[in-house]
């Protein structure tokens, strides 16, 4: 799904960083600790770099890193 997203409307759009966030959820979810806190990371990058580090969004996702990180 992020590939076609990246793909059709560019790995800076807002419906790609959509797309990345969920399926970081989904992998941890499922278990694939690291893919999820890879994908988390590349998440919390993309809202820092489009919203600012203190939005937020941007603290939010920080936030929800860290206890991914801290689980794992």
């Amino acid at each position: 799904m992020t590939d076609v997203s990246e793909r059709l409307l560019g790995g800076d759009h807002r419906s790609t960083h959509r797309a990345r966030a969920s399926l970081a959820v989904c992998y941890r979810q499922a278990g694939r600790t690291d893919e999820a806190v890879r994908l988390r990371t590349q998440v919390v990058a993309d809202r820092e770099r489009h919203l600012g580090a203190d939005r937020p969004g941007s603290v939010a996702a920080r936030r929800t890193l860290v206890t991914w990180r801290r689980d794992a």
